[in-house]
């Protein structure tokens, strides 16, 4: 008796061992698979994050191109000009193509708003605005005084310059352009002399349509 309770104690503790050894590979596969599962997420993550800029800045340059309707050979300058802004500047290039687009939305031509994004972008800079946002400012500044694309440097310099030099932020500027411009135009004010109106205005703490009642 005391012979068979051994073997059956022995059989007992021989399949606990099996038992637990398959358990251990089994949780070993487990947290194998999670281990991979989780280098994948990782992975997958990081490759969707270097690609998000390039598949951003392609969706740009699709719309700049719907815009646009630039020729191929016009299409590339506009290319080229965003992806060297985007190295040379503190913009990137997707922020560059939206500014060109902004541009061309206000009927500049690939080969003006191709000159003209270097001063935008200079005014957006001095501002603290979005590039897209100092274009719109610009070209719908421009449409307002009847001026033509080349004087896109004037216009972004007169901005940057009231900007700096008093309380008014481009914003303000904006707002109050809004409704004076057309107005001032009628009247036969420069775009400097408005700016500067509206800035000496800003000072004394009337800013945005508050300084065209």
């Amino acid at each position: 008796l005391g012979t068979g309770v051994t073997r059956t104690s022995r059989s007992i503790s021989s399949f606990g061992n099996t038992m637990s050894s398959t358990f251990n590979k089994m949780l070993e596969g487990a947290l194998a698979i999670n281990i991979l599962d989780r280098t994948f997420d990782t992975l997958s993550d990081g490759f969707n994050k270097l690609m998000a800029p390039s598949m951003s800045f392609d969706a740009q340059m699709s719309e700049l191109k719907a815009v646009a309707e630039p020729t191929s050979q016009e299409f590339d300058i506009l290319r080229n000009k965003a992806l060297q802004l985007g190295r040379d500047t503190k913009f990137s290039a997707t922020e560059a193509s939206m500014g060109l687009t902004e541009l061309a939305k206000a009927g500049f031509t690939a080969s003006d708003a191709t000159k003209a994004i270097d001063s935008v972008l200079s005014l957006a800079a001095a501002s603290g605005m979005e590039l897209g946002r100092s274009s719109e400012i610009v070209a719908n500044n421009m449409a307002a005084f009847a001026l033509p694309a080349e004087q896109a440097t004037r216009v972004s310099d007169v901005f940057a310059k009231t900007v700096n030099l008093s309380t008014v932020g481009m914003e303000d500027m904006a707002e109050a352009m809004k409704y004076i411009a057309p107005t001032a135009n009628a009247l036969g004010m420069s775009i400097e002399e408005t700016s500067g109106i509206i800035g000496i205005l800003g000072d004394y703490g009337m800013k945005g349509s508050i300084a065209t009642r």
